[in-house]
């Protein structure tokens, strides 16, 4: 009878052995790899440094509430094009070549007009980014009018933060020219 028990002790002993060797295995297989990110620590750290915010695979500044225009105007003042210079020549060292430039409106006026001023403003900014040293054919501007108001219209509060303009920094940014 001892022996007998002896024995089952070595089959457990020598099942868990083998348990134990493939462990490795299984955690290398069932461990996906995490999607390689197109931009590196740097750009990462350069664009959190500006307060864009990742959204999916792209980058938004949102310059509402920082660059924001009167009524009417698509004129950047000259410190405004100076910080963006400066931000777009940082971006650009770090191999940033590129973005999307997206401008917006309020509902005061007419809806072409609107569209029009916002192509402006949104070329006003993409203008600064190519000075500071992004390329100029990697660099695009839209108007979007007064389609994505992000505060009500009914207040002059509201439509000053709509008047805004939005950076879009996307992977095809980052590759090399």
């Amino acid at each position: 009878m001892y022996s007998v028990e002896r024995a089952g002790v070595g089959r457990t002993l020598k099942r868990i052995a083998a348990s134990v060797a493939f462990l490795p295995l299984l955690a290398c297989q069932t461990i996906p790899d995490a999607p390689a990110s197109p931009y590196s620590a740097e750009q990462i750290a350069k664009l959190r440094h500006y307060e864009f915010r990742e959204e999916g695979d792209q980058w938004l500044l949102g310059l509402d509430g920082k660059l924001l225009f009167p009524t009417n105007g698509a004129d950047l003042a000259a410190d405004q094009m100076t910080r963006i210079g400066t931000m777009a020549h940082e971006l650009a060292a770090v191999g940033i070549h590129g973005a999307d430039v997206e401008g917006h409106a309020d509902s005061i006026g007419e809806e072409s007009y609107n569209m029009d001023l916002s192509l402006r403003r949104a070329n006003a900014v993409r203008q600064s980014l190519v000075t500071g040293g992004m390329t100029e054919g990697r660099v695009q501007a839209a108007g979007l009018g007064e389609t994505q108001p992000i505060a009500s219209n009914e207040t002059e509060e509201g439509r000053q933060e709509n008047r805004r303009v939005v950076i879009i920094v996307s992977p095809d940014d980052v590759l090399p020219e």
